[in-house]
């Protein structure tokens, strides 16, 4: 599988031709290895990459259908590289 290749916006989100990158949207400011369902999530919400993440709360994410421990330690991690932080709360 390459690492590139044509996009199609479906009504319910984004799918990938062959050749495509099945765990990002194009666009996506997240990490690869967050997995396609958080980042779905996370873009359904709004957040479409790290630098909004300051925003929300660490609390916050989970509630959301996708974003669990694994996705909260990749996205903390992301921000620490950043020299950023989850929103106090």
């Amino acid at each position: 599988m390459g690492e590139s290749g044509p996009w199609i916006l479906l009504t319910w989100g984004w799918s990938w031709a062959p050749g495509g990158r099945p765990d990002m949207p194009p666009g996506s400011g997240f990490p690869s290895s967050l997995g396609t369902v958080a980042t779905r999530a996370l873009a359904a919400e709004g957040l479409t990459g790290s630098d909004q993440l300051p925003q929300r709360t660490e609390r916050e994410l989970p509630a959301l259908h996708g974003v669990g421990p694994q996705a909260i330690r990749i996205l903390g991690e992301e921000l620490v590289a950043r020299g950023l932080r989850f929103r106090d709360g």
